[in-house]
């Protein structure tokens, strides 16, 4: 149980750890060919504070981290943009810009109708997001995050996701900042508080050349929360996108 982003990811880390355990890919579609170490299968993670969502341990690109929240916001496949903030992101990209299989075109068509339920029915256990099938396999799918659940109970609006695939030291601080803003948003829309953020990870992994402790010391309290007014408006989080370099 972490109650912030860099107790969280010193808690991934030490799982994979105590387990050290060597993979070695070899699917085609996997960008991690290399080897990486891995945690013990399906681990399980909380953190009570999601508005704490930014780790100190490791060095994080919070621009990068920014410019992935407003493109999941922004509901498109047209991610030419990206490329100003990420090297890597041509990769992933068709020779137009595109992104195929874009998380926020999946995911929040399926969150406005968990908002809608939670609106008609407050205690509903139906409040879901799938993120798609098997097929076509590439880079994006099946997609790393595979479900994703918001429950309401005392102790506030709680999101659960399952995440099939996970690489702690290059994907780790990104997801948490887009899912923490992700769980933040759907609180806001219904008026309930921000509950815990339970995260399982069928393989929660790092690089091996990436394996480095880290470092424990500094303030472990940061926050990269997007202005919901910005996030409810996809026009907005595309332009606002393209304008923040």
């Amino acid at each position: 149980m972490a109650a912030n982003a860099t107790e969280l990811y010193i808690e991934m880390f030490s799982s994979i750890r105590s387990e050290i355990h060597l993979r070695t890919c070899t699917d085609p579609e996997s960008p991690q060919l290399a080897g990486t170490y891995e945690a013990r299968p399906g681990r399980s993670y909380e953190l009570r504070n999601p508005m704490h969502n930014v780790q100190v341990c490791v060095p994080i690109d919070a621009r990068w981290a920014t410019a992935m929240t407003l493109h999941f916001f922004a509901r498109t496949e047209k991610a030419l943009a990206l490329t100003k903030y990420s090297k890597s992101a041509h990769k992933f990209l068709t020779p137009d810009g595109d992104w195929r299989g874009a998380y926020g075109v999946i995911a929040m068509p399926q969150v406005d109708m968990c908002i809608a339920r939670f609106k008609e029915h407050p205690a509903t256990r139906r409040a879901v997001v799938s993120m798609g099938g098997h097929e076509p396999q590439d880079l994006h799918r099946p997609a790393c995050w595979s479900f994703i659940q918001f429950l309401s109970s005392r102790h506030g609006l709680s999101m659960i996701v399952y995440q099939r695939s996970l690489n702690l030291a290059k994907i780790m601080p990104v997801d948490l900042v887009v899912l923490s803003n992700l769980h933040q948003y759907v609180a806001t829309s219904i008026g309930q508080e921000l509950g815990s953020l339970f995260w399982t990870i069928g393989s929660l992994h790092i690089r091996v050349e990436d394996y480095i402790e880290p470092n424990y010391v500094g303030q472990r309290h940061q926050s990269l929360m997007l202005d919901y007014s910005v996030l409810s408006n996809a026009n907005l989080c595309y332009t606002t996108l393209e304008k923040l370099i």
